[in-house]
């Protein structure tokens, strides 16, 4: 965070994955807009 760095682990839903599976995001705000977190479901996985 010192850096300017936020993160999560979340759940990976990739085929074949398990509850121990996990995903780090990484990311950094910026000073301009559009700031934000931009969540990409291609094959609705996270709607079920």
């Amino acid at each position: 965070m010192a850096e300017g760095y936020h993160g999560l682990l979340v759940p990976s839903f990739a085929t074949g994955a398990t509850s121990e599976d996990l995903n780090l995001v990484l990311w950094t705000w910026g000073n301009a807009a559009p700031v934000r977190v931009t969540l990409i479901d291609d094959e609705s996985r996270l709607s079920r």
